[in-house]
């Protein structure tokens, strides 16, 4: 049966092994510096992911490391884990047909022509299912003995993933959580490895909240915290020969806006776009005291069970400019420890708040109590979510809009601020809420109620610290300081 396949997939069936990752040529090792990057990565982590833009070959390299890992034979300039034996390896992907034209290809052929990255004479037996799409592989071992390639699809019996131990797990595309859960866990007994490459067209899974919480409101971990390590490879991480500009820009052209980080550079995409489709480093500015004649305002989101988000935002009035000097995020607290948190950063500063609730009396009721417990002046934030986006839109792109560069948790909400494939808003997810978000709405149409400091205020609570007895403790407790 003839395959259809893509003239690269072709040109690998043919001369795989002498062409990719060789000493000299178009597509020699030094034309691929991050795949080299990756394989040799796995000397010192067990868990790799290629985050790779389409068609930048993000296969190659895992398929380069499980020919050596199965034959035995490592070349010259190998650098990655070496294991000294037969071994197991899952080669798995989306669907038989497709695990058949890349993995399959890539690493013992087609069924008419064997020979990939494992040359046909190491080739000792290959059970072939329909489509001529491979159930298993038998290889030899430089140590003697036998290894062994399973070929596994993502759409099969769950059950086929929750047995076995195996030494290396080639996820090609993005798993679901589970299997790459199931795929740790296989390996754990060996001490192997799970190798995983896919250009993440599906927003911000359960699996890339894992992998980059980052991405998911949550704080970036370097290797050695997470026991993972990952790259990017986009289109100008290839050759020319590989990736043609002209094949570039006209494919570029094609795609929609928000999938182009995706599919050109190997980032997450986001829904059908973000929200506010302005780069942060246009607005991100290093941490500084605002001048004490600013205007402050500060702005909440109530909430439980999801958090609360506060931010505290300072008028520049001379040039019209709002800047986001202070956040501040919890759930499951109690109404007073919000307010405190609040008051700690001036009981003069007027607060807009959201009067959300399950219905418009339990929304009334969270709004009085606020007004009830905070020593601030208060509003109710005007929530028109139209209005409220358009306001902070026009600052960022005037330049109009600032946020310092201590307020993490704002820039990991707004790197994830996006619109689902309907064009909705995502308010909301199991990994993440945006509820500083929400608040940058309120702070943005709240600076008419922004206040300059008054002359000579104290802080009573500074005065009631000043008569407590020596060794007495503090009538408040710091539970995160925003500003």
């Amino acid at each position: 049966m003839s395959l259809d396949l893509s003239p690269l997939a072709a040109i690998l069936q043919r001369e795989l092994v002498g062409s990719y990752f060789a000493d000299s040529g178009p597509f020699a090792r030094e034309f691929y510096p991050k795949h080299i990057e990756a394989m040799a990565a796995t000397a010192k982590y067990k868990r790799c992911t290629i985050f790779g833009a389409n068609r930048v070959g993000k296969t190659l390299g895992w398929a380069r490391a499980g020919g050596a890992y199965a034959t035995g034979k490592y070349p010259h300039w190998w650098e990655g884990r070496r294991f000294h034996k037969p071994v197991i390896i899952w080669a798995c992907g989306v669907t038989r047909p497709l695990v058949r034209d890349s993995l399959q290809l890539y690493l013992i052929g087609s069924r008419e022509r064997l020979g990939g990255f494992i040359q046909a004479d190491d080739i000792v037996d290959v059970s072939w299912g329909k489509d001529d799409c491979a159930v298993r592989a038998i290889i030899r071992s430089e140590f003697g003995g036998l290894s062994t390639i399973e070929f596994k699809t993502y759409d099969m019996n769950p059950e086929r993933f929750q047995s076995g131990t195996v030494d290396v797990v080639i996820l090609d595309e993005e798993p679901k959580a589970f299997i790459y859960t199931e795929a740790v866990t296989r390996t754990m007994t060996t001490g192997g490895l799970v190798l995983t490459g896919f250009t993440a067209l599906h927003g911000v899974t359960p699996l890339i909240a894992h992998l980059l919480p980052e991405f998911a409101d949550g704080e970036a971990t370097t290797p050695e915290e997470s026991s993972h390590w990952y790259t990017f490879i986009g289109w100008d991480d290839v050759p020319e020969e590989h990736l043609s500009a002209k094949y570039k820009k006209e494919t570029r052209a094609s795609y929609l806006p928000h999938e182009i980080d995706a599919r050109t550079k190997g980032i997450p995409r986001l829904g059908s776009g973000k929200v506010w489709p302005v780069d942060s480093d246009t607005f991100v500015v290093p941490d500084f005291d605002p001048p004490a004649h600013w205007p402050r305002i500060a702005a909440v989101d109530p909430g439980f069970n999801h958090p609360t988000g506060l931010l505290r935002g300072a008028y520049d009035m001379e040039n019209d400019a709002l800047y986001v000097y202070g956040e501040y995020r919890k759930n499951m607290e109690h109404l007073a420890v919000h307010c405190e948190a609040i008051m700690r950063g001036g009981a003069w500063v007027p607060c807009v708040i959201d009067p959300a609730g399950a219905n418009i009396d339990d929304g009334d009721r969270v709004y009085a109590q606020y007004v009830k417990n905070l020593r601030n002046p208060c509003f109710r934030a005007e929530k028109g979510i139209t209005k409220g986006l358009q306001e902070v839109y026009d600052r960022m792109l005037d330049g109009r809009f600032f946020v310092m560069k201590s307020c993490r948790m704002w820039i990991g909400e707004y790197n994830i601020y996006s619109r689902d494939e309907r064009g909705r808003i995502i308010e909301s997810t199991e990994q993440h809420h945006f509820d500083l978000m929400a608040c940058t709405r309120y702070l943005a149409l709240g600076i008419k109620y922004a206040k300059q400091k008054p002359l000579n205020w104290t802080d009573p609570r500074d005065q009631m610290r000043a008569w407590q007895p020596t060794g007495q403790a503090p009538t408040s407790i710091d539970h995160g300081f925003f500003g």
